[in-house]
């Protein structure tokens, strides 16, 4: 009876044949990522033809595999050309036209928005300008009405004026007709009383000649007439000074009036320019702000978008590093088994040569012996043989920049705590041989 070697090298549902005399199993523990199970030092007694046996069932299993294998990469060509041979083929279309049109759109839409843009502030300056001519009229119109309530009080001033100056000339003239009538009553009573005098009293007198009284009255009437006429000139002009000065008072009034206006409208057009001034870097300042909302927004879609780019790149890196790692240690594994694999080669050609010494006509070494022992221990025959000689190239070739390099194999004389299980082999069967 065999046993199999462990299958965890092998493909899942594929059963190698017996490969391994179970008499020559002996307690063994899988080393680290090793593709197949190292076995322990003394798994292998001193019988060649077991030996050989265990080794060609090893290449057996081994080419059995590779033939399994073979088979198994040929169903799987087949199925992938069958799979390709049924999908439908693809038809590439040219898109460059629609991309065209697409820029295209992009470039009406871009401008479409500018356009939108610009009138939107056509229409908010117009806005502006709509009111600020609202609020001329307004002002205009205030003045307009503030200019009539003047006027009418000029005139209201004017018809009081005139009023007065009719009072003075009828109480003038009342005047005038008192004096005429105060001179006709002081003819009347003066003539008869003139007549009586000259009539009646014829007196003498040898004295001072007396006073003419008609050149007296003359004196006073003249004083009466002066004072009267110079009481209508002291009131001609003093009507005459009091309307100049009430017309310099209108004049200057009218001409501060028309400065303050003046200066008003002129601040009032200062105050509207600047607010349409302030309106315009308002709606600037918005169309800036909302440009730099949109520039925000957009540069932090991009940074999104790439931040998601570095996380997949990082993501793939630290993919392809687990990759690089579970390669490298499939390396390594496959490394070892190259070296078990030399290893056992060069045991073939010893068995071999062992082989060839047990032939009469070979002419052997006599500075080493090989005995054949029966089951029960006693040696049959013994020949001189040829010193096996340990291949010097039985060491995986590891980078020289890895930590942890493999140690060689194929060294006889190093402790056997430090040998892996397929060097261990190699040097009790060199041991056994020799």
């Amino acid at each position: 009876p065999h046993v199999c070697l462990p299958g965890s090298s092998l493909v899942n549902g594929y059963q190698p044949n017996p490969c391994l005399p179970r008499k020559l199993v002996r307690p063994m523990g899988c080393y680290s990522a090793g593709s197949y199970c190292g076995y322990n030092e003394s798994i292998f007694n001193s019988n060649e033809k077991e030996t050989m046996q265990f080794l060609n069932d090893r290449l057996a299993c081994y080419l059995e595999k590779v033939r399994f294998l073979e088979q198994e990469n040929a169903d799987l060509e087949y199925k992938i050309q069958e799979w390709y041979e049924g999908q439908t083929p693809y038809v590439y279309t040219d898109l460059n036209c629609y991309y065209k049109m697409i820029e295209e759109l992009q470039q009406q839409i871009s401008c479409a928005k500018a356009d939108n843009a610009r009138l939107c502030l056509d229409v908010d300056n117009l806005k502006v300008a709509s009111d600020d001519y609202a609020i001329k009229y307004e002002y205009e119109h205030g003045l307009c009405q503030s200019a009539e309530a003047d006027v009418k009080s000029l005139r209201r001033i004017l018809d009081d004026l005139t009023l007065c100056k009719a009072d003075l000339e009828t109480e003038l003239e009342a005047l005038t007709e008192e004096l005429l009538c105060l001179r006709k009553n002081h003819e009347k009573e003066a003539t008869p009383l003139r007549r009586q005098l000259g009539d009646h009293i014829n007196v003498e007198l040898d004295a001072a000649p007396s006073c003419d009284l008609n050149k007296v009255l003359d004196e006073i009437r003249y004083q009466y007439e002066t004072l009267v006429d110079n009481n209508q000139h002291e009131v001609k002009d003093w009507y005459h000074t009091q309307m100049e000065e009430l017309n310099k008072e209108v004049i200057s009034s009218g001409e501060q009036l028309q400065g303050c206006q003046n200066e008003i409208i002129q601040l009032k057009h200062t105050v509207q320019a600047l607010e349409i001034d302030l309106q315009t870097q308002h709606n600037l300042n918005t169309a800036l702000e909302n440009t730099l909302a949109e520039t925000e927004t957009h540069y932090s879609q991009q940074l999104s978008e790439l931040q998601c780019l570095i996380s997949d790149v990082e993501v793939q890196l630290a993919e392809l590093q687990s990759d690089i790692e579970h390669q490298y240690g499939e390396y390594k594994v496959l490394l070892d088994a190259k070296c078990q694999l030399d290893c056992e080669i060069s045991v073939y050609h010893r068995l071999l040569d062992v082989e060839d010494c047990r032939l009469p006509n070979y002419p052997g070494n006599p500075g080493c012996t090989t005995s054949i022992s029966s089951a029960v221990g006693k040696q049959v025959w013994s020949e001189p043989i040829q010193s096996p000689v340990i291949p010097s190239d039985c060491t995986p070739s590891i980078p020289a920049a890895e930590p942890n390099p493999i140690q060689p194999c194929c060294n006889p004389c190093a402790p056997t705590s430090l040998l892996t299980p397929g060097c261990a082999l190699v040097t009790q069967i060199s041991t056994q041989i020799c």
